[in-house]
């Protein structure tokens, strides 16, 4: 009697199952099903706007852009914009193949008068210059770069500083303002462990220490991870016979080095503290946290009274030497040496302002934040399985009548945008 129950329930799931995958191909027809259905837009044309965006670095010249808002059912919302590519060879990117994209019509504003004032002081006019903006590609080590227009200063930004902005333009009569207030140091120290072990996965355990945090307490900790190496390659002659050990000879030559960036470029930690941040941090198996490096991992700063340790993982390149079979009638072979030259770690504070763009950029889908789980868990049975199936369209439905748009964190006054600040601890450790 058992056996049956057990079989009649499986066959219920495989109903199930067999109606979900019938609805779901049925949501691909476009024109004849209850999943698509056009909405006509009947309300107004939003006017044009001014967006302001900025995230101050401390121990830099500042760097703001003005754009125009453009509306979603403008006809003329994309342009054309040219992108350079470069790659990341011989520790600098070099450029390779060029290519043209369409994104969001950016709409600078150029002609504006942008003030600013530090700490209370004078106000100090900035100056609309053409500059490089820059992108890391998620999955390779090419940087994408177009042309941009900002507003910038030569004055060097400290951290603790108190930075106004006011600006003024004849298109938008009431002026905009904004103020933020640049993070103090965390103060970090690092220390990783012996990078000639051979682990699985290759994440090499790096340990951070935190002096009391003296700036304000609503910042937050933001660590970024990247590691460098490089092999060294060489190309080995046959060059004959030891006439009294009977040894082949051979001479080394065409020796060549080549850096390369670890893959996948991500920190990862099981620290209890990055939990609180998931709306950031991506949570893996077995309670590890996650994020890819240009995003980082948010943490608390440290509010004791005392110095606390966390440890975050990041990959790297365990030490090895390998060589090829003989090539070439045992004439010539391939010998290669890779190891990590160095990790680098930025231990960031972040004010709540640039953690709120951030985040907000993240749930409405804006950036990307990607970590490879190297803890996933495999399904031991192979296939599928329905139940997990219907679990997740149970999910997509809930999601579907709660689905509301995200609203993009703004500080500005008269203006969409925002302007934060960070503050880097830039930490080398060199390979072992």
């Amino acid at each position: 009697m058992k056996k049956t129950f057990t079989h009649i329930r499986f066959s219920w799931r495989k109903l199930l199952g067999a109606c979900a995958v019938a609805l779901v191909l049925c949501a691909c027809d476009w024109d004849n099903n209850f999943f698509y259905h056009p909405v006509e837009f009947r309300g107004e044309a939003e006017e044009e706007q001014m967006v302001v965006n900025a995230i101050l670095e401390a121990d830099s010249t500042p760097l703001i852009y003005l754009n125009r808002s453009v509306f979603f059912l403008n006809a003329a919302n994309t342009e054309e914009v040219y992108f350079n590519a470069y790659y990341y060879n011989d520790l600098v990117y070099q450029p390779d193949a060029s290519y043209t994209g369409y994104s969001i019509r950016r709409g600078y504003i150029k002609d504006a008068t942008v003030e600013m004032r530090i700490d209370g002081g004078s106000w100090t006019a900035l100056s609309c210059k053409q500059v490089m903006d820059s992108r890391q590609n998620t999955y390779s080590d090419m940087e994408y770069r177009t042309e941009a227009w900002a507003y910038v200063s030569d004055i060097v930004l400290r951290p603790g500083n108190t930075v106004e902005v006011r600006i003024a333009h004849k298109d938008y009569p009431k002026g905009a303002s904004v103020k933020t207030v640049l993070p103090v140091r965390a103060g970090a120290t690092a220390e990783a462990d012996d990078m000639h072990i051979d682990r699985k996965p290759m994440l090499v355990p790096v340990r951070i220490t935190l002096p009391p945090y003296e700036g304000n307490p609503t910042d937050v900790l933001c660590i970024r991870t990247r590691t460098y190496a490089s092999t060294h390659d060489t190309i080995h002659h046959f060059t004959g016979l030891d006439p009294v050990s009977g040894d082949s000879l051979w001479d080394r030559s065409e020796t060549y080095d080549q850096q390369i960036l670890s893959w996948p470029a991500a920190a990862y930690s099981r620290e209890i503290g990055f939990a609180r941040y998931d709306q950031i941090n991506i949570s893996l198996s077995q309670n590890y946290y996650g994020s890819h490096t240009s995003i980082g991992l948010y943490h608390d700063v440290n509010l004791s009274d005392a110095p606390i340790t966390i440890e975050v993982e990041m990959p790297y390149y365990h030490e090895n030497y390998r060589r090829s079979t003989y090539l070439d009638d045992r004439q010539l072979y391939y010998s290669s040496r890779t190891r990590t030259d160095s990790l680098v770690i930025n231990v960031q504070t972040v004010n709540r302002d640039a953690y709120f763009y951030v985040s907000s950029m993240l749930q409405a889908g804006y950036l990307r934040n990607d970590a490879y789980d190297y803890w996933q868990d495999s399904n031991p049975g192979g296939g599928f399985d329905l139940g997990d199936i219907l679990d997740d369209i149970q999910d997509a439905f809930s999601e579907m009548g709660s689905m509301e748009g995200v609203q993009i964190y703004g500080n500005v006054k008269g203006a969409f945008g925002q302007m934060g600040g960070r503050t880097t601890d830039h930490i080398v450790i060199i390979g072992q």
